[in-house]
């Protein structure tokens, strides 16, 4: 991976005669633009109470795992070497895809499930690069052969359920609706809209109208409202169909599923908000300054946390996993 990202930095691959070319890009949203590097060094997390490690019968919060110094090791090697975004601690998500859609950014980590999302962005790109593509591939493997990326089971897909009421009158119909969002025609109603005032499809390629990539406008017409209900490939069989295809199949075989899943514990409102910013604020400052001190800042980071409550939803999401057992 260090080479790949090494030849975008440095190499030219837009062919401008600048080494302007961001090799990896990344934003502030709690760390999760590297959840497939930590995975590679032993532990992939999102962030959250839905993702906790057992070891030795007991559960703790992966940010907390000392394994996590390895990716850090290695996240801070790219950033002093200019391969990481120097800006990224200081980037939001939008920000983010701003760079991505300019074509000047190499590789990003992003959740490649939503198929949807990868059409985007890929639209986006083509505006400005008709010729360029982003593709797909599977997570880093780390030192020890480790990988694994955030991919959740089809029926978990944006963490709902949809179910039909035992006692409804219409459960027919209900069926026959869900059946539909699942078609391709359904499919591409619910998640374009309708062709010629929503979208067209050129060279085999779905674009958006210019209203359409507005939220107000999206919303006020129920563009995408199904999206939480059914999230299919993209069924235009061309250049996006394979690669949400591929996206979703790398998904399934490296994906990482949290040991407690969406159990949320009772103190985690009060808490998470406030242990979320630690972490990110501690991790990006180790990126960013460690030199031969992490041990040190690493130790900080953890009485920090601990003292702001970090032990109180942790241990009760350990109560509740141990009544399930």
């Amino acid at each position: 991976m260090y080479d790949v990202l090494h030849r975008f930095a440095f190499e030219d691959p837009d062919g401008n005669g600048e080494a302007d070319t961001i090799a990896y890009g990344a934003s502030n949203l709690n760390m999760w633009s590297f959840d497939d590097i930590f995975a590679a060094f032993g532990h992939r997390f999102h962030w959250d109470y839905s993702n906790l490690i057992e070891q030795g019968g007991m559960l703790f919060h992966a940010p907390l795992h000392p394994e996590n110094k390895g990716a850090i090791r290695f996240l801070r090697k790219l950033y002093k070497d200019g391969l990481l975004d120097p800006e990224f601690a200081i980037t939001s998500g939008k920000q983010e895809r701003t760079k991505i859609s300019s074509g000047k950014v190499g590789f990003y980590h992003h959740n490649w499930r939503l198929a949807l999302e990868t059409h985007q962005v890929n639209q986006q790109l083509w505006e400005k690069h008709p010729d360029a593509l982003f593709v797909p591939i599977p997570p880093p493997k780390g030192p020890n052969g480790l990988r694994g990326c955030y991919a959740r089971p089809a029926t978990e897909l944006n963490s709902r359920l949809t179910a039909i009421g035992a006692k409804s009158e219409h459960a027919e119909k209900a069926k026959q609706f869900l059946d539909y969002t699942c078609s391709d025609e359904g499919n591409m109603l619910t998640s374009w809209g309708v062709e010629g005032r929503d979208y067209t499809i050129e060279n085999g390629r779905v674009m958006r109208k210019p209203q359409a990539t507005e939220l107000d406008y999206v919303t006020s017409v129920g563009i995408q409202e199904f999206s939480h209900i059914i999230a299919n490939p993209d069924p235009i069989a061309t250049d996006t169909g394979p690669i949400a295809q591929s996206a979703l199949d790398i998904g399934y075989k490296y994906g990482t599923k949290d040991l407690v899943l969406y159990s949320i514990a009772s103190s985690a409102k009060e808490y998470e908000a406030t242990l979320k910013d630690i972490i990110t604020e501690n991790y990006q400052r180790m990126i960013v300054e460690y030199d031969n001190d992490l041990d040190t800042m690493w130790d900080k980071f953890v009485d920090t946390y601990m003292k702001n409550g970090g032990t109180i939803p942790g241990k009760e999401k350990h109560d509740l996993w141990k009544s399930k057992q």
